[in-house]
């Protein structure tokens, strides 16, 4: 005899949990669409009113357009040249940060250079969209995990540090030609010395493996902030990943090469805005021309906007016509460069993600790994 216990099961039909489940992942997945929707249109917003602003401001891109096409190809020609030059000496970089890796060609160096530097400098979310495209990209192609993260890591060191280095070029160079008003000297000064110092502390502490475990004690603290690992295990985490860099970058050898690529990169895109210069008949100073690239350069790093844009185009052309370009000749000059210098290698950058997320080769039957070209 079987005695009921009054309480009735409820009834589940069969799948009825996945299509639960698949209505959040699509919920969740309407959400994010929605937001990068939204992040995008507020990005061009913010984007046009920039340049609506800087074209009222400077009356109009007439006199700029006349200036273009009055421009000097073999000077265009030559600008194309540096920027070749320096997306080869960024794709050295990424080749050396990865030289000991099983298989150096999934790295891809070139293509990579371009994703990392071209297209990913253009997005809204700079440089953390280039990181994600590349990286699955790397990881498609079976590139070690750690590895990925010491490429993306080396590359933003060496590149802001070669931008600093830049910088500070710029003002010594300003104050040898005095070109430095006398009030403003001594702080130029100052915070030149405060620069260069500041990079060869920071050299100096990145060698040290107990700098190594301080950052490791701090990162994951914050991020396993409820459930934080002991401090013993962080510190056994920021030795082993300061051991695998100083494998990368722990010779001076290494350090240089790393930091030079970056700088010739640097010296490389600057040249590329002298010819654009040059090929509308503009002549200017060299610490004229680094005040101008420097102010750019990070002009192009404000968030939301892609590249700077409408920024860049404001700022640059402004500063040469402080120091007497024709306003119409600075701003073709810097929209040439914008175009040869951004656009295309980002151009160039989306190309190369298709050739990093296709490239890989299934593995075969015998199990080795191949890697297409």
């Amino acid at each position: 005899m079987t005695v009921g216990t009054g309480l009735k099961r409820p009834c589940t039909l069969p799948g009825s949990g996945r299509g639960t489940e698949a209505e959040a992942g699509e919920t969740v997945a309407l959400r994010s669409g929605r937001r990068r929707l939204l992040r995008t249109l507020v990005t061009f917003a913010i984007a046009a009113s920039v340049v609506i602003a800087m074209t009222s401001f400077v009356g109009g891109f007439g006199g700029a357009w006349d200036a273009v096409r009055d421009m000097d190809a073999r000077w265009v020609l030559l600008g194309v040249a540096s920027a070749v030059v320096a997306y080869g000496f960024l794709s050295v970089h990424v080749r050396w940060v990865v030289r000991d890796a099983p298989e150096v060609r999934r790295a891809a160096p070139v293509r990579t250079a371009l994703v990392l530097f071209g297209l990913g400098s253009i997005l809204p979310a700079a440089p953390l969209e280039g990181f994600a495209m590349a990286g699955a990209a790397l990881r498609r192609r079976r590139l070690d995990r750690r590895r990925i993260v010491l490429l993306f890591g080396f590359t933003q060191w060496f590149s802001v540090r070669g931008l600093l280095a830049l910088g500070a070029l710029d003002v010594v160079v300003a104050l040898a030609l005095s070109h430095v008003p006398v009030p403003y000297q001594a702080p130029a000064v100052l915070g030149a010395a405060l620069t260069l110092g500041l990079l060869a502390v920071t050299s100096w502490l990145s060698t040290r493996r107990r700098s190594a475990e301080v950052v490791a004690q701090l990162l994951l603290r914050v991020r396993y902030w409820r459930d934080c690992p002991a401090p013993a295990v962080r510190r056994a985490r920021g030795a082993e990943w300061h051991a695998h860099a100083m494998r990368v970058a722990g010779r001076g050898m290494d350090r240089r090469i790393l930091l030079g690529t970056c700088v010739v990169a640097w010296v490389a895109q600057g040249l590329c805005l002298y010819c654009a210069l040059r090929a509308t008949g503009a002549h200017v100073g060299i610490d004229v021309l680094l005040l101008a690239y420097t102010v750019g350069t990070i002009a192009s790093m404000v968030p939301l906007l892609p590249g700077g844009i409408g920024i860049v185009e404001t700022l640059t052309p402004l500063i040469l016509h402080a120091y007497g370009v024709q306003l119409p000749a600075a701003l073709a000059a810097v929209l040439s460069y914008r175009l040869v210098a951004s656009v295309l290698p980002a151009v160039a950058g989306a190309v190369a993600l298709v050739g990093l997320r296709v490239g890989v080769s299934p593995v075969p039957e015998d199990g080795v790994e191949r890697v297409t070209a």
